[in-house]
């Protein structure tokens, strides 16, 4: 694992969700190791949205292990597509 985020950095995502598992805030994402300068701030605000897209197509009654899976793909589909970088993601649904 020390391999994995040493070569492709980690992506932190935190989701906050209601009862019904419809997010009550924008997701918020922290990039380390994962971009270089300028571009950091552009790519997590593109991450966000893309976060926020894919859990907003239905993923209305989900359980926090879903929200947190499609979290977690879209943020690395999301940086593949600008870095080519596959990063380790970490994923913490709170519930409000």
């Amino acid at each position: 694992e020390r391999r994995s985020l040493a070569r492709a950095g980690v992506l932190t995502i935190a989701l906050a969700a209601d009862a019904k598992g419809r997010l009550v805030a924008p997701p918020t994402v922290i990039a380390r190791g994962v971009l270089e300068g300028e571009e950091d701030a552009a790519a997590v605000r593109f991450v966000t949205v893309e976060i926020a897209k894919a859990l907003d197509n239905g993923a209305a009654g989900r359980d926090d292990a879903t929200l947190g899976e499609l979290a977690r793909l879209a943020a690395r589909r999301a940086i593949e597509t600008k870095t080519g970088k596959k990063p380790v993601c970490l994923v913490s649904v709170i519930r409000v």
